[in-house]
């Protein structure tokens, strides 16, 4: 059996009002997306907004968290990510937000959406 470990898939800091592509998963592989942290800077509470996109249609906010000034957020779960899926970050507050993404990279494949099965 091989362990799934956990590592960081990215990290940075977006600006005041900023949108940001955090992670696009490479081909021929399949990422578990475990947490996504994020520390404001904002000098008042402010919204972020994760988005995520998949090759098979348009990009759906998933999240909405509002942010308090000097606060940290954490969202965490396990997230299965296709080859070519995303995750986009929406910044609105007035100053900086870091960001770290963590995950495990898994090569090869998973079934296909439902979406695209046969019928």
């Amino acid at each position: 059996m091989v362990g799934v470990r956990s590592i960081p898939l990215a990290a940075g800091a977006l600006g005041a009002n900023a949108i940001k592509r955090l992670w696009t998963v490479p081909a021929g592989e399949v990422v578990l997306v475990k947490s996504i942290y994020g520390v404001s800077y904002a000098t008042a509470t402010a919204t972020a907004r994760i988005y995520l996109s998949s090759l098979a249609g348009p990009m759906y906010q998933y999240q909405l968290l509002s942010v308090p000034s000097f606060q940290q957020y954490q969202w965490s779960l396990w997230l299965a990510m296709r080859p070519t899926d995303a995750i986009e970050l929406h910044w609105a507050g007035n100053d900086a937000l870091t960001y770290w993404v963590s995950g495990a990279v898994l090569p090869g494949s998973i079934p296909p959406a439902p979406a695209t099965l046969p019928a």
